[in-house]
């Protein structure tokens, strides 16, 4: 089936976008070869470049009209007034008159190199042309015309004098963006066909088609290339300049620890639509795109992408002249016409010392062959911006993914085998061999060394063979440096605080009809209750459940024994209960037991005062599901703002020790009622033990053993300020 055939839409169609097929335009930039292309370098005397450029106009003019009718090449005949404009001393001279006699000698891969060379250059000194025309301080007087989804629109508040306000359209769009600068610049400019096509289909209106039609690889970075004739081209970038189409890089493209290692790009796109609606005839852009990464002057590192359309012609001639490219164009593309970019530059600049953010900024100036409607230009501002506020949502999406937290080569992985070598001497011998991949100094030490033991578990007859062996590795690493040697691997923790995320807090315990009055305590140690000792009352508010461990304290060794810690008591809440939450639900405070003594008193994760009342607490297996869903949707339901369900992508579980012992070790419950809570989102569940818990107030701590604690992770964009009229412990989601 053909993605591109125009359904409903004559062979004439309603052509309310006058302008865009300019015949005359001089567009000019190609890819086909150059005889007379000399060496370019951005160091060259800008003065006398443009005086050069000057003094041939008249004649550049003519041979641009002359050379338009040639086939199978797009044309760039300013790169050669451009190349042939710049000074050469005498070397060059003589280096130039070398390169003439032996021109019938040269190589083809060499010209093609030189061709690749000059083009990458030209097109950078472009880029950078075009990014002082996007600054805000820059030659055009930019005003903030709208703003809409944290998106800044800019139009000029007065024109360039040698500009024609009536067929230009200028515009500025920017945002902030928190993702990393290399997958930034790879969805503002995906370097294959199939990547491009996926984006714009997500994010441009109305899109028809979009395809890499022709690209240059620049993989490696090289200063200087010598060419036989004794010329000197400096490449951007790159070094290498293979000429590929889009066929062979269809792979999913993929954006290493190093974002620069993949820059620049240079390649020829193709990307229409039907901006103006569905009766309208649509409209396409066929433009040269180069992309780069550079470093800043402090240090910090900036993206940017320059476009420009390429010569101009009609739909059939492109595929005629592309034949030869074997890049398959949809026999339709002769309808569409075609949308001249004069100058246009994607600008991803760090946003000040905030880490991972960045300003992302497009700029275009769009020419037209004569006045245009004020709604084609306003339609055509739409239609970017809402390219931009789509690249950015797929780009917060991405967030919760696998990253790279160590860049290359700063790490080493060696192996041994203890069957040839000692522990010890395999750990040294790995230890100073890794040390010397990263190029360190004896004095020098890692930041941590991770061991692993391997081999089959009945290679060991007794298991402190291997411990005593893991003693011998870790003492052998910290004679030689100072570090941290763990056996256990690195652990990370990373927040992401561009989206929103919602807190829950709460139990699945009920209170029972049995209550205590505090008769003796001091601080977090109860030792009274209805004057018996603690674990005496709570033994016969739970039908004598613990009876053998209160009768012999000994045996069971209470000061280290878990037991009283699955027995939960609370203290009813006095006070304002949070938005949203039922007031049977929410005041009661959990105090866990932690530890007892021989004297059956008990150690609480609180203090407790003389003459309070606290309730016996109570855990049934069947209410378990229940709760556990009403306590995350509760959580969702007030949070500020309000959440929807559908916007959970995502919920961490951390569920206390006492639901594993209640029930069985069978979670199952848990994990449906998550499931269940949010059916749209991915879970991920835990068993805590311990005292992970938030402190609320005063003496109000909640400890993990009796609660279940949970992240709720969105897919939509954090709030910039919350309301100043609500009081923050609304905020506040212990329910149970």
């Amino acid at each position: 089936m053909d993605r591109f055939r125009l359904d409903g839409v004559d062979q004439d169609g309603v052509d309310t976008v006058e302008p865009m097929r300019p015949s005359s335009f001089d567009m000019t930039f190609s890819l086909g070869s150059y005889p007379r292309a000399q060496g370019l370098s951005r160091d060259s005397d800008p003065q006398q470049s443009n005086q050069d450029e000057n003094d041939e106009n008249d004649n550049s003019d003519n041979r641009r009209r002359a050379g338009r009718g040639e086939k199978g090449r797009l044309h760039v005949d300013e790169l050669m007034d451009s190349t042939r404009s710049q000074p050469l001393d005498g070397s060059a001279l003589e280096s130039s008159k070398s390169y003439k006699r032996h021109t019938t000698a040269s190589s083809p891969a060499s010209s093609v190199h030189k061709d690749v060379a000059n083009i990458a250059l030209r097109l950078e000194e472009k880029a950078h042309e075009a990014i002082d025309v996007a600054n805000l301080c820059g030659k055009v007087a930019w005003k903030l015309a709208k703003r809409t989804q944290d998106v800044h629109i800019y139009r000029p508040a007065t024109l360039p004098s040698e500009e024609d306000a009536s067929t230009k359209l200028y515009f500025r769009v920017s945002c902030e963006v928190k993702a990393h600068l290399g997958t930034i610049m790879e969805y503002l400019t995906p370097s294959n066909s199939r990547s491009y096509y996926d984006i714009e289909s997500q994010v441009f209106p109305g899109l028809l088609h979009a395809a890499v039609i022709k690209r240059m690889e620049l993989p490696e970075r090289a200063p200087s290339t010598t060419t036989s004739s004794g010329q000197t081209l400096l490449f951007p970038s790159g070094a290498s300049a293979t000429t590929t189409t889009s066929g062979s890089h269809d792979d999913t493209s993929s954006v290493g620890e190093d974002s620069s290692e993949s820059f620049p790009h240079l390649q020829v796109k193709w990307h229409a639509s039907r901006f103006a609606g569905r009766f309208v005839k649509p409209v396409d852009f066929f433009f040269v795109e180069y992309a780069n990464i550079e470093a800043m002057a402090d240090g910090r590192k900036r993206g940017y992408g320059y476009i420009r359309s390429v010569e101009s012609f009609k739909g059939d001639e492109l595929a005629i002249r592309l034949a030869g490219e074997d890049v398959a164009i949809p026999p339709s593309v002769a309808k569409c016409k075609r949308a001249v970019i004069n100058k246009g530059v994607y600008l991803v600049s760090p946003s000040g010392d905030s880490q991972g953010t960045y300003e992302v900024t497009c700029m275009m100036v769009i020419d037209f062959q004569k006045q245009f409607a004020s709604s084609v230009g306003a339609k055509i501002i739409t239609n970017f911006t809402e390219r931009l506020i789509g690249i950015r949502e797929l780009l917060f999406n991405t967030l919760f993914r696998p990253i790279a937290v160590l860049p290359k080569r700063s790490y080493a992985i060696l192996n041994a085998d203890l069957d040839k070598e000692s522990p010890r001497e395999a750990a040294r011998r790995c230890l100073l061999d890794g040390m010397g991949m990263l190029a360190m100094e004896p004095e020098e030490s890692p930041d941590f060394v991770w061991t692993v033991m391997g081999g089959k578990d009945d290679t060991y007859d007794v298991d402190d063979q291997r411990d005593g062996e893991e003693e011998q590795v870790t003492r052998a690493i910290n004679e030689i440096v100072d570090c941290c040697v763990t056996k256990h691997g690195a652990c990370f923790a990373i927040c992401c605080p561009s989206v929103e995320v919602a807190q829950a807090l709460f139990t699945c315990y009920d209170a029972t009809d049995k209550s205590f009055v505090v008769t003796k305590a001091s601080g977090r140690d109860l030792f009274a209750l209805d004057h018996k000792p603690a674990l005496e009352a709570i033994n016969d508010a739970t039908h004598g459940i613990l009876k053998e461990m209160t009768q012999r304290p000994d045996k069971f060794n209470l000061e280290s024994n878990l037991l009283p810690a699955y027995y939960p008591v609370a203290r009813e809440r006095r006070g304002a209960v949070p938005r949203g939450l039922k007031r049977n639900g929410s005041r009661y405070q959990m105090l866990q037991p932690e530890s007892s003594a021989r004297d059956l008193s008990l150690h609480l994760g609180a203090e407790v005062r003389l003459g309070e009342r606290l309730h016996m607490m109570a855990l049934s297996p069947r209410g378990v599901a229940p709760k556990a869903r009403r306590g995350l949707r509760d959580a969702v339901r007030i949070s500020i703002p309000t959440m929807d369900l559908q916007d959970v992508i995502g919920c961490f579980l951390s569920v206390g020790m006492s639901y594993d012992r209640v029930l069985q070790g069978d979670l199952n419950a848990v994990a449906d009622a998550t499931g269940s809570a949010f059916p749209q989102g991915a879970s991920l569940l835990s068993v805590s033990h311990g005292q992970q818990g938030v402190m609320t107030g005063a003496n109000e701590s909640v400890h993990a053993n009796s609660m279940l604690t949970a992240l709720i992770i969105t897919n939509r964009k954090k709030s910039q300020k919350l309301n100043p009229l609500r009081p923050l412990n609304v905020r506040r989601t212990t329910t149970s």
